[in-house]
């Protein structure tokens, strides 16, 4: 079952226009929304590898370094960039973030239906079965 905060800010997001549901965290230093990406963001020998993606105010920031990608979206719908030395901060709008945010590397909550989870809890029985 979701959490009342994951509920909230699947609630908050709908009321910006966002379709999809992202998969979201918060830090206890700070009260900023993160959105979970496929690789976190991390400095490696001074270079930065993987994506974050944070709400700030109504905009997303994205972290990447992916600097080719994040200017050809810059340009094509007209959004904000600060290029950097090897790496990009680009603020995306509630109007595009559905589109943007998964290509670079945002996870989308993943619903389950009935008939799904039906099958998953059989796979699970005859597991713990044969492990009995």
């Amino acid at each position: 079952m979701p959490s009342d905060r994951a509920k909230a800010m699947e609630t908050m997001f709908k009321s910006m226009g966002i379709t999809k549901n992202f998969k979201t965290y918060m830090v206890a230093e700070d009260a900023a929304t993160y959105i979970k990406t496929r690789k976190p963001s991390k400095i490696v020998g001074g270079k930065l590898t993987g994506n974050e993606i944070v709400l700030e105010d109504k905009l997303f920031r994205v972290w990447t370094p992916k600097k080719k990608l994040a200017n050809a979206y810059a340009t094509k719908y007209g959004l904000k960039i600060r290029l950097l030395d090897g790496e990009a901060e680009l603020w995306v709008t509630p109007e595009t973030a559905d589109e943007l945010l998964p290509k670079f590397g945002a996870k989308v909550k993943r619903e389950i239906t009935d008939v799904e989870r039906a099958a998953l809890n059989a796979r699970l029985a005859i597991i713990n079965a044969e492990k009995a």
